[in-house]
């Protein structure tokens, strides 16, 4: 572990974002050999989005213009990438070209150093981009009304208790946050036990 002591801090990020956007480039490269129709990059081309993200932050510092200027002529690379796959197929996605704004991403999220958001991002994006066939499957087998209950249960649980206030009402001290908060729930359990 001496020699990632010498390195520069730099050097160690670089690494990352090299580690981290190959393995995004590999899965596509496997995904693109598995088509065999035209798809946007691979193992070269990913790890050099992912260093233009990391070096636009670098030469950016603290200014948002030209990493945003920058992110955005990665976009219309990429825009142009998909009107090419879809002037080649009737239907095309566009996950390649979406991972690798994630890629950009990556390497812009390291040279600001947040590496554990770079590195989850990363390996969320490679798992999403591996898991197709299962996440799909998994789609079609839930049921419209089960994912429109979840949803008014997000609702009610992202919107509304929030908005709900702390603090007891009534004679009977009820206090709607604690009535609904999961936690009110979980924690009254545990200190009965």
């Amino acid at each position: 572990m001496g020699f990632l002591r010498d390195l520069p801090p730099e050097a160690v990020k670089i690494v990352l974002v090299l580690f981290l956007s190959f393995l995004i480039g590999l899965e596509r490269e496997e995904h693109k050999g598995a088509t065999g129709n035209y798809s946007f990059g691979g193992v070269r081309t990913f790890p050099l989005i992912g260093l233009i993200g990391y070096s636009m932050a670098l030469i950016s510092g603290a200014q948002l213009v030209p990493l945003t200027l920058s992110f955005l002529v990665v976009g219309g690379f990429l825009m142009l990438s998909y009107w090419h796959k879809l002037t080649q197929a009737a239907t095309a996605g566009a996950t390649t070209e979406i991972s690798g704004l994630a890629t950009f991403l990556v390497g812009a999220l390291v040279c600001d150093g947040h590496l554990w958001t770079a590195t989850t991002l990363g390996v969320a994006s490679l798992l999403l981009l591996d898991l197709k066939k299962a996440l799909e499957d998994l789609a079609a087998r839930i049921d419209a009304r089960e994912i429109l209950a979840f949803a008014k249960f997000l609702f009610l649980s992202g919107v509304v208790l929030p908005v709900l206030p702390n603090q007891a009402f009534g004679p009977f001290h009820i206090n709607p946050f604690k009535t609904w908060s999961w936690r009110a729930r979980a924690g009254g359990r545990a200190s009965r036990i």
